[in-house]
């Protein structure tokens, strides 16, 4: 029995792929099954995504068969019950448990692998998260640990931008075990919330590393991370720089 995505990333690792009479190999064992015709089950069911996180990879990347169970269908982000308060009208938005999606367009500077811009965005966002989500009652002793370990995590592509973030929230005691990792490295885990900083801002820059910044593979892993809460932080300008074949 082997189970895989080839719709998501590969494993981290050197690998020297190449075709022998038709037969991939050289590459993951899921790989050389797949180009061997092996009989795949297809696993439609995710018990991690609510049902609205689960319409846009399951119509990008599934076929549309990639659905939501039963009982995590309808589950939203558990905030506590004063989490309106002190909040602008975009903050409350974004915030909504009713909105588990939150795509937030910019029209911030040209960047590349580092955005200050986004990382404040990130900042602001992280801590009106932290202060807001409802404790779990089966972990009484709520604290940073338990909000990083569990609640939130917070994905960019660059590493460069991951530090910045990091430095960013150490300046505050919640902050300190932030989680901020990359694609490759969030692979495979989960949160209830997920913010993502896009970074790129540059059309030039963006440009040169299209296979990497628009990779499917990537994306779908960034936006199958999240339980409850999916924000997306992108450049206007990265947009309009997105090829025609990854627009839809």
């Amino acid at each position: 029995l082997v189970a895989g995505d080839d719709r998501q990333l590969p494993p981290i690792g050197e690998t020297f792929e190449h075709e022998v009479d038709g037969r991939m190999i050289g590459d993951s064992l899921y790989g050389f099954l797949k180009s061997n015709g092996v009989l795949e089950c297809i696993l439609d069911e995710t018990f991690r995504m609510n049902g609205p996180l689960t319409v846009f990879p399951s119509q990008k990347y599934y076929e549309g068969q990639f659905f939501s169970a039963a009982e995590a269908t309808s589950k939203k982000l558990p905030l506590n019950a004063t989490w309106r308060e002190g909040l602008s009208d975009i903050e409350t938005a974004i915030l909504d448990p009713n909105h588990p999606i939150c795509v937030l367009i910019h029209d911030g500077p040209h960047c590349s692998t580092q955005n200050p811009f986004e990382t404040q965005i990130v900042t602001r966002l992280t801590k009106l998260l932290f202060d807001r989500v409802k404790p779990n009652p089966t972990q009484p002793n709520w604290a940073k640990e338990v909000f990083w370990q569990s609640e939130l995590a917070i994905i960019s592509p660059h590493r460069a931008q991951n530090a910045a973030i990091r430095e960013e929230l150490a300046k505050a005691s919640w902050g300190k075990d932030a989680v901020v990792e990359t694609v490759e490295r969030i692979q495979g885990r989960e949160r209830s919330s997920i913010i993502v900083s896009y970074t790129v801002s540059d059309p030039e820059f963006a440009a040169s590393e299209a296979s990497f910044i628009f990779s499917p593979q990537r994306l779908n892993v960034a936006v199958t991370r999240s339980k409850y809460k999916l924000i997306l932080i992108v450049s206007r300008r990265l947009l309009e720089t997105l090829p025609t074949d990854e627009a839809d």
